[in-house]
């Protein structure tokens, strides 16, 4: 048995035989092509021989990181996050979840293969998320980086806390004031006070509450 790879691995004689080959010392370079080949004496001279590629991985020693997606957002700002996967042969694959739901490839930006030191591979894929109200999941969005290697599986998430607009508005036919603007009591010995600009909408208030048992009251100015 020989390899067509770049150098030639150890055969461990003792653990050999005439069906099996033992290995030892395997490194990267011991990858590659592997022939066993059978002949026959005369008078056939006939030969065989079987053909196998070998492959030898190194598994990363950690999970993917994420940069990114500090802070808190507001809806319509836009989150760039990247995941690096760990050093590895091959790469890791990477893949984003949003909110449990698989993101896919398409939306999201493949930076490739990088080799780095003892001709290890890392990977690294970038995911933009527009902030919508679709996201959002009690002031949070959950967000994950797996790294997928043969059949392993690690992966980091990060929340990414959404501060949205805190006030409602009410909405009349011509104008809107935030509901934050307007303060009242239930007390009528302690009106308070608003600003002209809610005058309009102070009066509607008070048509719509005249009816319960409790009266709002208001100085306008």
């Amino acid at each position: 048995m020989r390899s067509e790879a770049r150098g030639f691995t150890v055969v461990k004689l003792s653990k050999s035989g005439s069906n099996v080959v033992y290995l030892r010392n395997v490194a990267l370079d011991s990858a590659g092509t592997y022939k066993c080949q059978v002949s026959t004496d005369a008078p056939t001279y006939s030969c065989v021989q079987a053909v196998k590629e070998m492959s030898v991985v190194i598994l990363p020693m950690d999970g993917p990181s994420i940069s990114g997606g500090e802070g808190s957002y507001d809806f319509g700002d836009n989150v760039t996050l990247n995941c690096t996967s760990a050093k590895s042969k091959p790469a890791a694959k990477l893949s984003w979840l949003v909110n449990g739901q698989l993101v896919d490839d398409n939306e999201t930006m493949d930076h490739g293969t990088i080799l780095v030191d003892s001709n290890l591979e890392v990977t690294s894929k970038t995911l933009q998320l527009p902030v919508t109200e679709r996201l959002l999941s009690k002031g949070k969005v959950a967000i994950k980086c797996e790294a997928s290697f043969y059949g392993r599986v690690a992966m980091i998430s990060r929340d990414i806390t959404i501060i949205g607009k805190t006030s409602q508005s009410f909405r009349h036919s011509t104008f809107d004031v935030p509901l934050s603007a307007i303060f009242y009591t239930r007390s009528v010995r302690q009106p308070i006070r608003v600003g002209s600009v809610a005058s309009r909408l102070i009066r509607e208030l008070e048509s719509r509450v005249s009816s319960e048992k409790e009266i709002y009251g208001f100085e306008i100015d």
